[in-house]
């Protein structure tokens, strides 16, 4: 089988008395060819609905995964293309919408693997071949600046610990570097396995008003949108803490640390609405139980409340005076 477009639904010739599944899919493929791929989706869709057989319904997965690429949503790529391939292993097209899809999510190992395989069922295909050495290229890029890296934030931190460069221009980019090298989630990787949350809480426990914004700034990057470095963080920084910098004079401090909440609690919450289970499950709920009730109690009772709870009953409330969608977490 030779692929040809591989970013294009496949069509397949019309039989004679052509269900109402055949025509959708018909119809969905005109629709992506003139450019409409959320007509083209939900057509896609309404033929799923119907009673479509494993190969049919193996197209319209790999035909939705392509709408979904055209639509950037990849995790949804990812997931269509993978229900694909659940049908057919060998299912060439799914494999590389899926590639595309991994790439895009920087998951490049899965998208390495999907692609090799293309190229085993499709040896002569060039746009395999391609796709394999553009991802192996940008493997050998991403390791060579994770070796780079390496130094970069040991440095960063020999001068953020140094009490003797207290003040000075050289502490001050030292802190912005590290905070910008978080936002990527490569770098925020590599702050995390060079023990950086250690080092990050003894900046915070220096108290200095600039360390400790450039320390929450840099835990925000690690933990965002990251259930297992989120758990380890709360962990090694123990909730307690963390909850307890709401407190400080500093209303820029009390702010980044608010925001570090927020952060923390979407990445918690998105386990929860994925029903994790086992071990990792019973973590990620465990903390987010701990979290809320540290600042029902902590936060509540520094502000002079009677009984904690009271000031979660107005949800309101809560996010206007902290800006934490607690909201969304009351409801899961």
């Amino acid at each position: 089988m030779t692929v040809s477009g591989p970013g294009t639904p496949e069509p397949r010739p019309a039989t004679p008395g052509a269900s109402s599944v055949e025509q959708l899919r018909k119809e969905g493929n005109e629709l992506f060819k003139c450019g409409d791929y959320g007509g083209a989706l939900a057509a896609y869709t309404q033929a799923l609905g119907l009673d479509a057989t494993p190969q049919d319904q193996a197209v319209l997965h790999r035909n939705r995964a392509a709408c979904h690429l055209k639509l950037e949503d990849y995790d949804k790529a990812e997931t269509e293309a993978s229900k694909a391939i659940e049908k057919d292993g060998g299912d060439v097209k799914a494999l590389y919408r899926r590639s595309q899809a991994l790439e895009k999510l920087g998951r490049l190992d899965q998208a390495v693997l999907d692609l090799q395989r293309c190229v085993s069922l499709e040896p002569k295909n060039k746009v395999f071949q391609e796709a394999l050495r553009n991802i192996g290229g940008q493997i050998q890029e991403k390791v060579r600046y994770m070796s780079s890296t390496d130094a970069k934030v040991e440095q960063m931190f020999q001068i953020l610990l140094d009490p003797e460069e207290k003040g000075t221009e050289k502490k001050q980019k030292a802190s912005q570097n590290l905070v910008v090298l978080a936002r990527e989630d490569a770098g925020a990787e590599k702050i995390f396995r060079s023990n950086g949350v250690q080092l990050l809480q003894r900046l915070l426990d220096m108290g200095e008003t600039d360390l400790m914004l450039a320390a929450l700034r840099t835990l925000v990057g690690i933990c965002s949108e990251h259930q297992s470095r989120t758990v380890a963080t709360l962990s090694i920084l123990g909730t307690r803490r963390v909850v307890s910098i709401l407190g400080v004079e500093s209303q820029a401090v009390s702010l980044a640390a608010c925001h570090l909440l927020q952060v923390m609690f979407d990445a918690l919450k998105e386990g929860v609405k994925k029903g994790f289970r086992g071990k990792e499950g019973a973590i990620i709920v465990g903390e987010w139980k701990q979290v809320w009730g540290l600042l029902d109690v902590t936060v509540m009772e520094g502000m002079g409340l009677s009984q904690p709870g009271q000031f979660f009953g107005d949800q309101t409330c809560s996010c206007r005076l902290f800006g934490i969608r607690f909201g969304d977490i009351i409801l899961l």
